[in-house]
């Protein structure tokens, strides 16, 4: 059975990934941060001993250090950085604050570089180690034609960048930024296009047919290539 790490799949895309690896039949390590758990431990009383919940700040380096050394794993095939934040929904250039950019940051940023550098030597025992991150078409300065999202956009930016070193870096893996699209979450609010669900199909897809060709790509659920 292979073996799946998703991060912040309490809520939203992040569970809706989870249950998707489920029906793909992975056994899923899924982390948290400790809120709204109801829908996640329903999903994991379900899946019995094929899920294992685990409480994690992404970014935290104790905290992650600590999953790694948790998970009596040979190998992790798919990790998926899902987690982050947006903090500067309402907030205008004028009023932007250094805490919400680096608290932003924190997450949006470290967390997955963090996440992904303790879990290497686990993807590279892999035979095909993939890593998704769950970035945003907002972090692309070619379609930004609206302006504000200071913190928001410029942490997906970063977090592109981040991916494409890594796909150079470490050419074993298999590396995709995703724009999960416009999602019925709490983020991305009611009147959004799609469900988590076709979000987290989409991703699957894309990752259950990604070849090596495809790393270092920046893609949209639905397999479109997005412009950085």
């Amino acid at each position: 059975m292979q073996i799946c790490l998703i991060t912040g799949a309490n809520r939203g895309i992040g569970l809706a990934l989870a249950r998707k690896a489920l029906e793909l039949n992975y056994r899923v390590i899924a982390t948290h941060r400790g809120r709204d758990l109801e829908k996640l431990q329903d999903l994991a009383n379900s899946a019995g001993d094929r899920m294992k919940l685990m409480k994690v700040d992404v970014s935290q380096t104790t905290d992650v250090e600590q999953m790694v050394q948790n998970m009596p794993l040979p190998h992790i095939d798919i990790l998926i950085n899902n987690a982050g934040v947006l903090l500067d929904e309402a907030v205008p250039f004028s009023e932007l604050s250094e805490k919400t950019l680096m608290d932003t940051f924190r997450v949006n940023v470290w967390g997955p570089t963090l996440v992904t550098q303790k879990c290497l030597p686990l993807l590279i025992n892999s035979a095909n180690p993939r890593v998704a991150h769950v970035s945003s078409s907002m972090g692309s300065i070619a379609e930004n034609a609206s302006g504000r999202y200071y913190a928001y956009r410029s942490s997906k930016a970063a977090l592109n960048m981040i991916h494409k070193s890594l796909s150079h870096d470490f050419p074993k893996l298999t590396t995709i930024a995703f724009h999960p699209g416009w999602v019925q979450t709490d983020m991305g609010g009611p009147s959004a296009a799609i469900t988590p669900s076709q979000s987290a199909d989409g991703i699957w897809r894309t990752l259950q047919t990604a070849s090596h060709n495809d790393t270092g790509k920046f893609l949209s659920f639905d397999g479109r290539e997005v412009a950085w």
